[in-house]
């Protein structure tokens, strides 16, 4: 069985900063688990944005 879920970007953040969530989401979001995953258009550019503050405010190594 498929199991269907919207990510909004604060969820889909998670699964690139370690945050409260973020073992959840990854299990959601491994190829093994077999999840179908919906975004919005807007999703990449909104984590984009997440990470480059994240990365201003030094709260995020340079390697994304």
């Amino acid at each position: 069985m498929v199991n269907v879920y919207f990510l909004d970007s604060s969820a889909l953040l998670k699964r690139y900063v370690s945050e409260i969530g973020t073992d959840w989401i990854q299990s959601l979001t491994a190829e093994s688990a077999n999840n179908l995953l919906i975004v919005a258009r807007i999703t990449s550019v909104e984590v984009e944005s997440a990470l480059a503050r994240r990365q201003r405010e030094l709260k995020l190594a340079n390697s994304f």
